[in-house]
């Protein structure tokens, strides 16, 4: 069994399409509880780890796609990229959760 790579890229970039329309809807919907600029920013300003976090994603996938497309992928890609992210995300939920507060934030009693 061949893979078509025109309906590879075909069906990546209605993959795409469809992802940046709900990324639009959700954005511009009345009950805004989603904002885009939190998947690279925090608090309003541009965040290293977010951005190179879905910098990677996006080149990634690009590449993820390329593989399939050329009939070159393997389980220990997918793997790869599986962990990659999954790790990622997990690291990205908690690398805040354990810091000590800051001396500004009103809760530290001064003496």
């Amino acid at each position: 069994m061949s893979i078509d790579p025109q309906a590879v890229a075909l069906s990546m970039w209605a993959l795409v399409s469809l992802c940046v329309a709900l990324i639009i809807y959700w954005q511009f919907r009345q009950s805004n509880t989603f904002n885009a600029l939190d998947l690279i920013c925090t608090d309003g300003r541009a965040d290293q780890g977010k951005f190179a976090y879905m910098g990677a994603f996006l080149i990634s996938t690009w590449g993820f796609w390329v593989l399939i497309e050329q009939g070159k992928m393997t389980e220990y890609f997918f793997l790869g990229y599986v962990t990659a992210f999954v790790g990622g995300g997990a690291y990205m939920g908690t690398r805040n959760k354990y810091r000590p507060p800051d001396e500004d934030d009103g809760n530290v009693r001064r003496r």
